[in-house]
């Protein structure tokens, strides 16, 4: 069906504006609808433009840098930014660049050389990494202060989410992540191993390591505290491949043009590295090739002491870790009370078998109701203190 008229489609005459030829009617009712339809979209907010901009509010939201002790090291709790030490590019998360591979709650990460000033996109948090059984080749210390050796997640800042910022990294958080190559899952342009934000914080392979850059001092420095501002390299525990900078791939978006951060080692030729160790009376290789500058990164913290809030997930593993062993101790008077004679009938009353003194049946009852209300306390704590999921993707 054609709405213009044949002369119109024929490039007639041409008429005046307030001539009435062709559909005039339908196309007076499609330009107000269209006005309408503007007007609505623009009072909700969900104007493309209008998004635009909410996202960039969101992700360019200026932060404070803050530690939480006046010294010289890195600390859980600290927020800092992790900056590459040959380009002064500052590694930041993309949250609307999300992998479009159906189950992957993923976003992309880069490392951004022209916003460098602490903003919500490109400032960190770090967390520990407890492991489900302890073992020597895990080891932990006590304090809040990272070591080298220690392994530890990199969680993006909740503000890039539009939440608040606590310790724990907001109620969905993001971290730091890096997979073995495979036909789908690599970087986008350099096709090296893939390094990005997922939503999926407890898997082992966004686990980290901080490792001297002389493989020399490696050995000696385990358990040496990190300083910021020192050049270091961080290793991916899973696959043991150092988070790189590929200087030479940059890519727009609408942040502007970035760097891609891949996980790959870039070392020294063998010859190079034969010709040093002859100059220094070395008659064969003992060590490992040295990484070369796109894999040296530092932590540059803020001079602000502050503390940050626990946040919510912290309260909740903080719940289960005090509730575990309570439960293990009413499960055990559970079972000393029922092997002392008291059985619980399915109306609730208690009967004393033959044997057990009147004198311990009052205590035997106590027992038996806090068993019986044990578990529903527990899910209803839990659930007071649980934060609600969002759904990504």
């Amino acid at each position: 069906m054609h709405t213009f008229t044949k002369q119109q489609r024929q490039g007639g005459a041409k008429y005046q504006p307030r001539t009435l030829v062709g559909n005039w009617s339908e196309e007076v009712n499609l330009q107000r609808s269209a006005l309408q339809e503007f007007l609505q979209q623009k009072q909700a907010g969900a104007l493309k433009v209008d998004r635009f901009q909410e996202r960039m509010r969101v992700a360019l939201a200026e932060v404070e840098m803050t530690k939480i002790r006046d010294d010289p090291y890195v600390h859980f709790g600290d927020v800092l930014q992790l900056v590459h030490v040959d380009t002064g590019a500052v590694l930041s998360v993309d949250v609307e660049d999300k992998d479009p591979c159906p189950g992957e709650l993923s976003c992309a990460a880069c490392a951004s050389t022209e916003l460098r000033v602490p903003l919500a996109r490109n400032t960190l948090l770090i967390a520990k990494y407890v492991p489900s059984q302890s073992t020597p080749l895990d080891p932990q210390w006590s304090d809040d202060v990272l070591h080298y050796g220690q392994k530890m997640r990199l969680l993006a800042n909740p503000m890039a989410q539009a939440e608040p910022l606590d310790a724990a990294g907001g109620e969905q958080p993001l971290a730091l992540y890096s997979r073995p190559i495979s036909v789908n899952c690599a970087a986008r342009y350099s096709r090296h191993q893939l390094v990005a934000y997922t939503w999926k914080p407890t898997s082992y392979d966004s686990v980290w390591q901080v490792q001297p850059i002389d493989p020399a001092d490696r050995l000696a420095a385990e358990g040496v505290e990190v300083a910021a501002g020192a050049p270091l390299l961080l290793v991916h525990c899973a696959t043991q491949k150092p988070l790189n900078v590929e200087i030479c791939v940059t890519h727009p978006d609408d942040f502007g043009i970035e760097l891609e951060v891949s996980a790959h080692a870039v070392m020294t030729s063998g010859k190079q590295l034969a010709l040093e160790h002859a100059l220094r009376g070395e008659t064969k290789r003992t060590l490992p090739k040295p990484q070369l500058s796109s894999n040296h990164w530092m932590f540059v913290t803020g001079s602000l002491v502050a503390t940050l809030p626990p946040g919510t997930q912290a309260a909740v593993e903080q719940l289960e870790r005090l509730i575990g062993p309570l439960q293990q101790q009413m499960q055990q008077l559970s079972g000393e009370t029922a092997a002392t004679g008291l059985c619980r009938t399915s109306a609730g009353t208690s009967l004393m078998q033959p044997g057990v003194p009147e004198s311990s049946k009052m205590s035997l009852q106590a027992r038996n109701h806090i068993c019986a209300r044990m578990p529903a306390a527990v899910a209803a704590a839990a659930a007071a203190v649980r934060p609600s999921c969002k759904a990504h993707g």
